[in-house]
């Protein structure tokens, strides 16, 4: 018996049916219809057995609700130990993600599959079982990399724990404590805060050490929550929100400037006055947005919570006067002889912000022209021409009056058109008085489009290509979506056309809020994703391909991680943000970085789990670079006639197995690797996936300029000559790929007139001028730079798109921090 489950479910006939699967699946399963009978039962089990049992129970049960059953529980020492595993659809924990736990406890959103279920009743009896190991301990010790403050929460909780648990730095520094009475969280402290607040911030430490004493606690209960699960509840929130906000808001040694006084009062509702007093406080006071999160005034995840909620809403902003970036200094000022203007212009602060930092996702040239049309009170049309769609804007005593693009029109159109890059703009005087589908005033309409347009491009695309279809039994449960026009008009069209982009298109409303209707319906369930069909072909790739995670979740794409060790420290290369420490570890260290590869076991036992069911096409790095290719294609001509045997046990007669060198590195790899995704999504062949790749080989290109040649030299990518010159005269490399091999293209004084030259070289490189290139661009810790080269793509080259990336720990290694690379191919044919 794999161990006994326990349902409490709110339909009697959907509890029975979990009951008969899970008992066909090997657990002891017994379906109640309310928590007083669960009790009883749970009083019978014997609880050194406890932790192989695990109760599933639904948020609104009966009589009760899951929380009120597990608080209960937790209660009694003899029941403490027992995991859950919460299934969560209505309303009040729609913001509560799917994969977010409380200590052993795990939660699923319904509908859901029986063999997700299945994986999430294993988790919580393998982590109870493991938290029940430290059962017999009244002190332990650990590392806050290998197990996280919600791991010893869990801990201690499960093992009716009572003592102080003691935070510390990786040099031993004292961080704070949080204290325990019978497993419950009753207090926490730092240096400035207590009770929740110091939890918080507790909770956004990931570095240093842990200890866990066993001692009575004489400290008055701080913390005002019945159960440790609402406070780590709140702290996961807090934390998701604050990340999000820290992700976004990378320049963190910025003023900001309070815009409007008047706080609505559901984020004064969110925040908490005190904390939102205490912001604003300190913007008036000129703190940076780094001394505001280090204050100590609040948590770092509260601090975070609250800017981003008063960004999002308009109430603050970015200084006009706040501090440059460093970058821009080094560029200004990196050898002598520069242009005496130049020193000028540079030397004066700027006295006011133009619409293009103002409104930076529309571009300049539309902008000046929409500016100049209000303030002339012109009458015409504006049409841009060599855009996908027809599009145009109409003016009538300079205010824009009406838009179009294809067959979209109004604001939608008018967003759209802002979204979009090049074309000519040309004007035709004429009176428009015929169509009035736009009325705000240009300010409002391009503050509301530069959110909408910004906003959309972090959205994953692959999600506008879903399969949504109506779930009736949860829209009856939501019966008030009738009275709300907006939703009910959206749910029309997802009953009409049911995939995204379609719903999206069709909509009268902006892509925007079409979009975020369509979240909310999704969130309650009433819309629910049709279930994919898995591809026949895995694509595999090694990390040095560095692609942005949202890209590898959202496409059929395995990764082998890649391992740096710099001294004692080890990255696990792969993860779509670089550690903080690893550019500085790096640069003060005497020796290369041990750089580990994937070796053959490892292959062979990733091989060895997708053979079974699909067949493999991998695209490694560039084999004079990196050995992976050459482990893949020893584990495939030695294992093969055992890979034939398991697809044949399978039923399926034949294996293909390909393996293919990019003959690139970084995104040159990666970019190969997204188009044998997208191929394999449209159903294509494996012999028709291989001819496409091997086309797009020899016309992918990757240049690169890196700060210095040592770290290439000491990585053995280049030799060493050219680089004391290189260092003598400050000069920028310029590096190209060419048959798997990094070669020097050239060097230039500075890293605009750099990117200048790699604009250059690509324009040269295409049989016809204005040919379609798809592009990709990755930097080692030089985000600005990056962003200059997009903006240089953009305005000179035809991209169809442009994926942005960092440069991994792997090839970073190689280049040395503040590396910018291209790498790019032309489009073989229109698609």
């Amino acid at each position: 018996m794999r161990g006994k489950v326990f349902i409490i479910y709110d339909d009697p006939i959907m509890g029975n049916l979990l009951e008969a699967q899970l008992c066909e699946e090997g657990f002891e399963a017994e379906y109640f219809n309310n928590s007083n009978e669960l009790q009883d039962k749970i009083q019978q089990a014997e609880p050194d057995k406890s932790h192989k049992t695990v109760i599933v129970a639904d948020m609104i049960t009966p009589d009760t609700d899951g929380y009120e059953i597990h608080r209960l529980l937790r209660q009694n020492s003899d029941t403490a130990n027992i995991p859950f595993v919460f299934l969560s659809s209505e309303p009040e924990q729609s913001d509560q993600p799917d994969n977010f736990r409380t200590g052993a406890d795990n939660y699923i959103s319904k509908p859901f599959k029986i063999e997700d279920l299945l994986n999430h009743i294993e988790t919580a009896m393998e982590r109870a079982e493991k938290a029940s190991s430290f059962e017999s301990l009244t002190e332990f010790t650990g590392d806050l990399a290998q197990m996280s403050l919600s791991d010893v929460l869990e801990i201690a909780e499960l093992n009716h724990k009572t003592g102080e648990l003691s935070l510390h730095g990786p040099e031993g520094e004292n961080i704070g404590s949080a204290f325990f009475t019978g497993g419950r969280l009753t207090a926490a402290q730092t240096d400035t805060l207590e009770g929740e607040e110091a939890f918080y911030d507790l909770m956004s430490e990931e570095k240093g050490y842990f200890e866990f004493h066993n001692r009575e606690i004489d400290i008055p209960e701080q913390i005002s929550a019945a159960d440790n699960m609402t406070v780590l509840r709140n702290a996961k929130f807090l934390l998701d929100e604050s990340r999000s906000f820290y992700d976004t808001f990378t320049e963190q040694d910025v003023s900001l400037d309070i815009i409007s006084e008047k706080i609505p009062p559901e984020i004064e509702d969110k925040a908490g006055k005190d904390h939102l007093r205490k912001i604003l406080e300190m913007i008036d006071a000129g703190q940076t947005v780094r001394e505001m999160i280090t204050s100590g005034e609040m948590s770092r995840p509260g601090a975070g919570y609250a800017l981003n909620l008063l960004l999002n809403a308009d109430i603050i902003a970015v200084a006009e006067n706040s501090v440059q970036n460093a970058e821009d200094e080094e560029d200004k000022h990196e050898h002598e002889g520069h242009d005496p203007e130049s020193e000028d212009f540079f030397s004066n602060p700027r006295s006011s912000v133009s619409d293009a930092e103002t409104f930076p996702m529309i571009e300049e040239s539309l902008l000046k022209a929409l500016n100049t049309f209000e303030s002339r009170s012109v009458n015409g049309v504006l049409e841009i021409r060599d855009r996908e769609e027809k599009a145009a804007i109409c003016f009538h005593k300079g205010h824009i009056v009406h838009a179009y693009y294809g067959s979209v029109t109004g604001k939608k159109a008018l967003y759209r058109i802002f979204s979009g890059k090049g074309g000519m703009l040309v004007f035709h005087p004429r009176s428009v008085t015929d169509e009035n589908t736009v009325s705000d005033s240009l300010k409002v309409l391009l503050d509301e489009g530069n959110r909408e347009v910004k906003t959309l491009q972090r959205l994953k695309q692959s999600s506008f290509e879903k399969l949504l279809h109506v779930n009736h039994e949860m829209l009856e449960k939501f019966s008030d979506i009738q009275t709300r026009p907006s939703l009910k008009y959206t749910l029309s069209l997802a009953k009409q056309h049911n995939k995204v982009r379609d719903i999206i298109d069709a909509s009268r409303m902006t892509d925007l809020q079409t979009y975020k209707h369509l979240l909310y319906l999704f969130q309650r369930g009433i819309l629910i994703f049709e279930p994919e069909k898995k591809p026949p072909i895995q694509l595999i790739t090694d990390s040095a391909a560095d692609l942005p995670a949202d890209i590898i979740s959202g496409r059929n794409i395995m990764v082998t991680p890649i391992s740096v060790t710099i001294g004692k420290k080890v990255y696990q290369d792969g993860t779509d943000s670089i550690p903080s420490d690893f550019y500085p570890l790096l640069k003060n260290s005497d020796s290369f970085p041990k750089i580990s590869l994937p070796g053959e076991d490892e292959l062979q036992q990733l091989f060895g789990t997708i053979i079974p069911e699909k067949d493999i096409f991998a695209i490694f790095t560039s084999e004079k670079l990196s050995n992976i290719s050459a482990h893949a294609m020893n584990v495939r001509e030695k294992n093969y006639d055992e890979y034939l045997k398991q697809r044949q046990e399978g039923e399926k007669n034949s294996l293909q197995f390909e393996i293919t060198d990019s003959q690139q590195v970084s995104l040159g790899t990666g970019l190969l690797v997204m188009e044998a995704a997208d191929r394999i999504e449209k159903g294509e062949s494996m012999a028709q996936l291989t001819d496409y790749i091997n086309k797009i080989i020899p016309k992918l290109q990757v240049f690169f300029v890196t700060e210095t040649l040592a770290y290439l030299h000491r990585g053995g990518w280049v030799s060493k000559s050219g680089g004391f010159i290189n260092n003598l005269l400050r000069l920028r490399p310029i590096l190209a790929l060419r048959d798997g091999e990094v070669t020097m293209i050239d060097q230039v004084r500075g890293s605009k007139n750099a990117q200048l030259l790699v604009t250059e070289l690509i324009q040269q490189s295409l049989d016809q001028p204005g040919t379609a290139i798809k592009a990709g661009i990755m930097h080692a810790n030089a985000p600005k730079r990056a962003n200059q080269m997009r903006n240089l793509l953009e305005t000179h080259l035809n991209c169809e798109s442009i994926v942005m990336s960092h440069i991994g720990t792997a090839v970073g290694t190689h280049c040395g921090p503040g590396t910018v690379a291209v790498a790019y191919f032309p489009l073989l044919n229109k698609e």
